[in-house]
This record gives structure tokens, sequence and C-alpha cells, in this order.
């Protein structure tokens, strides 16, 4: 690998953060509503790039985006610019980060150490994040990431978790709590709009 970081390498570390997430939390989620609704089921979007996992439940969609990046730390990391180069004379495309284009409904922080994960609402934390990005600093990888012998930089602000209303952290005792936060603003609340 000569030092480099290879884009596999984040996949890899991603995908211990989705397997949490599946395994400890929509799993288990999907099963205590399975009773309510005649149809559940958990759809892989991974191979996608728009969404990790959605959950259909009737044919009401509830789209995850799950990062793995959660340090334990009362912070999140919001990529706010990715840049590739995209030659040997160091020529760029800009192209916005994932704080201002996730298309999901909700994005979930992992902590890959202990497991622990941080709920938003994507639209509510996108508009929250607008009203205080101008107070943090945009921090640069400190090297590359090489996918298809490109390297790609990415600019990120890490944020502490105060500066946010309306998350929610899930750990074991209060499973229920975000259960019932789902459940009520995006099942109950489309099946509604839609009568």
């Amino acid at each position: 690998m000569n030092g480099k970081k290879e884009f596999k390498e984040f996949i890899k570390i991603g995908s211990v953060g989705e397997t949490i997430f599946l395994e400890e939390f929509l799993k288990p989620f999907a099963r205590s509503i399975r009773n309510k609704y005649d149809e559940i089921h958990i759809k892989d979007n991974r191979s996608n790039k728009k969404t990790d996992y959605t959950l259909i439940v009737n044919s009401n969609s509830i789209n995850f985006e799950v990062k793995s990046t959660y340090k334990d730390n009362n912070r999140i990391v919001l990529e706010t610019i990715s840049v590739e180069h995209v030659n040997r004379n160091k020529s760029k495309n800009d192209k916005i980060g994932f704080i201002y284009t996730m298309q999901s409904d909700i994005i979930v922080f992992v902590s890959p150490i202990t497991h622990k994960m941080i709920f938003f609402d994507v639209k509510d934390l996108q508009k929250q994040f607008i009203k205080i990005e101008h107070k943090y600093k945009n921090l640069k990888d400190k090297k590359p990431t090489f996918y298809n012998n490109l390297a790609w930089y990415g600019y990120f602000k890490v944020i502490p978790l105060n500066e946010f209303k309306n998350f929610m952290i899930y750990k074991n005792n209060n499973q229920k709590n975000i259960f019932n936060w789902i459940e009520s603003k995006y099942i109950n609340h489309n099946i509604l709009n839609l009568v």
C-alpha cells in the first residue's frame, strides 16, 4: 500500500458501523413493530450510494444513512467538501459534502468502539448546521484517500453535539424511546398523510 489510504479501508471501517446499526438497532426495531403492520422489509442500499438502508413499513419508506465516525467525544464530523484530484497537474473537481447532499430521512453516527448511536432527522440536522456552520473551521484530511488511482481529499467540520437540538442517543436502556420517535415521526405520520 506504500502508506496510501485506500478507499476500501474506509469501506471496511464504514461497514463495521453499518453492521452495528443493522444488527443492534434496525433489525430489533423491525421485530418490535412487526405485529402492528402488514409489511415490514429491510432493504440494503449500500451499493447505490444514496442511502445505506431502507425500512419499508406497509408502503412507507424510511431511509437511513450510517456514518462510522463517532468517537464517543460528544462531537460529530460533517463533510462539507469532497475534492477529487483528477490528474497529475493537481487540477480538481470540488463536490459538496454529504451534509448538503444526503437523501436519507435519518442519519446515524455510530461508534465502532462502544456501539453508541446518535440519531438525527436529516432535514433538521441540515437546517441547524446551516445556522452554525460559520462558527467552525473547515478542516482538511491530512492524507488523501485513493480510489481508482485518483486522490480524494475531504473537508469537514467537527461540531459539538450541544450545538444541536432534536437528536437522540441510542443506548440499550432507551431503545423504546427511539423506536417510538421513528414510528411516530416517519411511519404513523406518513400513514396519516396518505389517508
